[in-house]
């Protein structure tokens, strides 16, 4: 267990540019961005410590599969490989099969660890950081923090305000090289790649499924509490 000092440097970092940092402490705002976003980032910038061209991107393979006669289960995993299955279910295989799916929820990261470790992987010019941030804020209350995301006004760039929204809490990604196993895993929305891993990401996901909003790619959480959810560390 964490004691002392090391507990203090524990905690949910969001590290960001100085200038935004009073849109935090003063307004009271956080921005939320699709993951689409992060991939045209990348696309327009060609910066792949923020951008990700494969951000929100799962990958099941089936190497062999074969299942004479095959469960409700073993459907539905079909199924998410877009296969569909109809009729008679019997003498089902799959060989050399690769499928994926690209997720677009909003996303609010933050890294999650010892400051002093995550300043110096985020803060400090490396040949994977280009562009290193000069500020960052802990999250002091997180529970304050769930509220005001939670009742909080959710405003798209163009004006208009979000609604029927679903979010999580914040879990952590998984670092990984390696495509799931169709047979075992699913699609995942909290997987990137290793060479993310230092950034220690943990991410709330806010689900917006109106197709109206569909080309909001960037919005604001506007509330009040959020200005005393954060302490500025850096």
């Amino acid at each position: 267990p964490l004691t002392g000092r090391s507990r203090e440097m524990e905690g949910h970092y969001k590290f960001i540019d100085a200038k935004h940092v009073g849109s935090v402490l003063d307004e009271g705002t956080i921005r939320i961005a699709r993951q689409s976003y992060y991939r045209s980032r990348y696309e327009s910038t060609g910066d792949e410590w923020i951008g990700d061209p494969k951000e929100g991107y799962s990958e099941l393979h089936i190497d062999s599969w074969h299942v004479s006669h095959p469960t409700d289960s073993d459907v539905r995993r079909l199924r998410g490989f877009g296969i569909h299955v109809e009729g008679t279910r019997s003498n089902m295989r799959l060989d050399n099969v690769t499928a994926f799916v690209e997720f677009d929820d909003f996303l609010f990261c933050v890294a999650r660890g010892d400051f002093r470790e995550l300043r110096n992987e985020m803060c400090v010019p490396s040949d994977r950081n280009n562009n290193p941030y000069n500020a960052c804020l802990r999250i002091k209350d997180l529970p304050l923090f769930y509220e005001a995301t939670r009742v909080g006004k959710v405003i798209a760039d163009d004006g208009r305000r979000l609604t029927n929204i679903a979010c999580s809490h914040f879990m952590p990604v998984a670092y990984t090289d390696t495509a799931g196993n169709g047979i075992t895993d699913f699609y995942s929305n909290l997987k990137k790649r290793k060479i993310f891993s230092p950034q220690r990401e943990e991410r709330m996901m806010f689900h917006v499924p109106q197709p109206q909003y569909q080309q909001v790619k960037v919005a604001t959480i506007r509330c009040e509490l959020l200005k005393h959810a954060f302490e500025r560390v850096l």
